[in-house]
């Protein structure tokens, strides 16, 4: 947990280059350069901003097992807000994964069971649970090159650090991934619904999208 707290830091303080530093090689290179990235993170959530909360307080954070060897994945969730980072262990440095959404253009993915769009941090919004919870990737056009996110044929999800099953639904255009809750802790507190994926398999290009969600089936 100890390198998310130090990234939450450093961009709370607008050291940016700091918080660069501080991610994988290939998260570096899906974000740009250091100058794009100081850009994208001063327009995020987890910024000097007292709306904003600080997701890196003592007591946010969880750790659990990641999607693959030598990786774990930690949670941060506050004041109805949530995220969630990958963070891997490589030729004996750590970095974390955060390459964030593509700053420009419509967002490949979207969030459409809870409908919280495309955003990795916003408020809590409802859940249907009486069906999956369910996220939509668009099918990139191979005539547009190799993508920033991909159009995962794996991919891992989690209720808070839990494990939950996932299975895909592909059509021409799209490739909708259900996510079972079922054996998720129900919870009336904030959760962090988060899927894990590759942008390409063997890439080693990591990427996380976060959804804020209550498990209590009452709510």
């Amino acid at each position: 947990m100890s390198i998310v707290r130090d990234y939450l830091a450093a961009i709370q303080a607008e050291s940016y280059d700091e918080a660069y530093a501080l991610l994988t090689d290939e998260s570096a290179t899906l974000a740009g350069s250091a100058e794009q990235f100081a850009e994208a993170s001063s327009s995020g959530l987890v910024r000097p901003d007292e709306a904003a909360g600080f997701l890196g307080e003592e007591g946010a954070l969880s750790v659990g097992a990641g999607p693959a060897p030598d990786t774990v994945l930690v949670t941060a969730v506050r004041d109805r807000v949530a995220d969630a980072w990958l963070v891997r262990s490589a030729d004996g440095s750590v970095g974390i994964d955060d390459a964030g959404v593509p700053p420009t253009g419509a967002s490949p993915y979207e969030w459409i069971n809870p409908a919280s769009g495309a955003e990795d941090v916003g408020d809590v919004v409802p859940i249907d649970r009486t069906a999956p919870a369910a996220i939509l990737f668009r099918i990139p056009d191979e005539a547009d090159g190799p993508g920033l996110v991909g159009s995962p044929e794996q991919l891992t999800a989690y209720a808070g650090t839990v494990e939950v099953p996932v299975s895909p639904a592909a059509s021409e255009n799209e490739r909708r991934w259900d996510i079972a809750l079922d054996s998720a802790p129900p919870s009336s507190e904030t959760e962090a619904l988060t899927v894990v994926w590759e942008v390409a398999p063997g890439s080693g290009q990591w990427r996380t999208s976060t959804t804020p969600v209550f498990l209590d089936p009452a709510s």
